[in-house]
């Protein structure tokens, strides 16, 4: 899991996202007898922060990030083998360069999905990556 602040975040996010896809195709799966399956999900809102365990005790002592955004994002990854998946409201604060593919097409396609609470919201899917530089 990774935070982003900042305000560029969801682009950035987003742009960091498709270099680890890329990453994961392209070098590590080639050295691998199972490659593995990629599932990213991104979602923009505020997160807390708070730690957790017995401070004495260095194997129970946690960070725990807590939201509805890393909830989401988390659920998201579960949903996308090998592809990015953003929440609407992440897709609209997202730049131009993170919406585009290298030949000008959009490399997001706008999908409903069903959570397991039954919720359904507004996803973008890409199964594009970026090359690493």
């Amino acid at each position: 899991m990774g935070v982003f602040s900042g305000k560029f975040k969801c682009s950035n996010a987003t742009e960091t996202a498709l270099k680890i896809k890329w990453a994961v195709v392209n070098i590590l799966n080639p050295k691998l007898k199972t490659p593995l399956k990629v599932g990213i999900g991104i979602d923009f809102g505020k997160v807390m922060i708070t730690k957790v365990g017995k401070g004495r005790d260095e194997n129970n002592n946690d960070l725990v990030w807590i939201g509805q955004s890393c909830n989401y994002a988390s659920h998201l990854s579960g949903y996308g083998a090998n592809s990015t998946i953003i929440t609407e409201k992440t897709y609209k604060r997202i730049n131009k360069d993170s919406k585009l593919s290298d030949k000008g097409e959009d490399m997001w396609t706008r999908t409903d999905l069903t959570l397991k609470n039954e919720k359904k919201i507004v996803v973008y899917v890409s199964k594009f990556g970026w090359v690493i530089n």
